[in-house]
């Protein structure tokens, strides 16, 4: 029996670890004008294959609020971002969780 729940137990493990290795890596940006006030952003349309696409959405997104705040100097801009893994919305929170979020 001892030897039954052991075979079980390395099938489900081995099955997890089969199916996440195929999981598709979709990077959502966050851009945050002011990073002294987190509750404005901009959130990406579309999802990413990598993490440098996402960096690369986050200049963009530096550049356009640049461009439509007149008189403001790139090197002033204090803005934060992140870029977020796999996210998916849960309504019960009313926010984004993503399996791992960085800069």
């Amino acid at each position: 029996m001892k030897k039954i729940i052991i075979l079980i137990i390395l099938i489900l493990i081995g099955r997890y670890l089969y199916l996440n290795s195929f999981k598709k890596e979709e990077w959502t940006g966050f851009f945050y004008p002011n990073a002294e006030d987190l509750s404005e952003w901009t959130e990406s349309d579309k999802l990413f294959n990598n993490i440098d696409s996402c960096r690369d959405w986050v200049d963009t997104q530096l550049n356009v609020y640049v461009l439509s705040s007149p008189g403001t100097d790139i090197r002033e801009v204090n803005y934060d971002y992140e870029c977020g893994l796999n996210c998916e919305y849960r309504a019960h929170l009313d926010m984004n969780v993503c399996e791992k979020s960085i800069q």
